[in-house]
């Protein structure tokens, strides 16, 4: 959730600065991000009340196109492909994984549905927090690049989220 906050925050400036593009093109990757989380909570619903993958396969087959398009965004050049990525990013990291990943983690503790819910919701909260105050931080102190301030986040993402 915190990759997706950062995203949204921050594309259209980086694609102004470091991949040159215009402020219309740059502030289009936003939409295209917002209409593939609509897309994509319309597709991911579809697949689960059908049944067409095993909801786990389903949140690692999404995470690993939402990397894969951060990787197409932060070093590509082409215009095209760069919007295309954004829309793929909306589409698999906003279009309703995080709802997948809490049912999936509430039929592991049946017994303790609210209780799993709540550490869900408060392990996120925690990551959206931390990950903003780290980047204003390193923003006003000017500690390092914004590259890698986009790398370190997530990777505290990643590593918060699947290894705890």
């Amino acid at each position: 959730m915190a990759i997706m906050i950062h995203f949204t925050q921050w594309v259209s400036i980086f694609a102004g600065k470091e991949l040159d593009m215009t402020k219309v093109s740059s502030h289009l990757l936003l939409s295209l991000y917002s209409l593939g989380s609509i897309v994509g909570v319309i597709a991911i619903f579809t697949v689960v009340k059908n049944a067409l993958i095993k909801n786990t396969h389903l949140i690692v087959l999404l995470s690993f196109f939402a990397c894969f398009s951060l990787i197409l965004i932060a070093f590509n050049s082409s215009d095209i492909l760069v919007h295309l990525s954004a829309f793929v990013f909306g589409f698999t990291a906003a279009g309703g994984v995080m709802q997948v990943a809490l049912n999936l983690l509430v039929s592991l503790f049946p017994g303790m549905k609210g209780r799993a819910t709540a550490i869900f919701f408060h392990s996120r909260q925690l990551s959206d927090f931390f990950g903003s105050f780290s980047n204003w931080y390193f923003i006003e102190n000017q500690h390092c690049s914004h590259d890698a301030k986009y790398c370190r986040d997530g990777f505290i993402e990643f590593d918060y989220f699947y290894f705890y």
